[in-house]
């Protein structure tokens, strides 16, 4: 969660219209960024962050792909 007063430092939000538009904004950024940086802090737990990606994944379909290559990975190592 972005709160309002961090809104100044983030990049731009708006479509890129070229990669060079994209690298300028930035590298825009990055220096205002180093002119005063301050630590990111995390707003979820690793397991909140975890939880997200598998529901994402599993509404994708990409569970049922990604537990089937690694079955296929593991017979496949056992027969060597």
């Amino acid at each position: 969660m972005v709160r309002p007063a961090d809104r100044q430092t983030d990049p731009p939000r708006r479509p890129h219209t070229s990669v060079q538009a994209l690298e300028n904004d930035i590298r825009e950024w990055i220096a205002t960024w180093n002119d005063s940086p301050r630590p990111f802090k995390w707003t979820k737990t690793a397991d909140e962050i975890l939880n997200s990606l598998a529901d994402y994944l599993t509404r994708l379909g990409a569970h049922d792909r990604v537990n089937q290559a690694e079955l296929t990975s593991e017979t496949s190592d056992a027969t060597h």
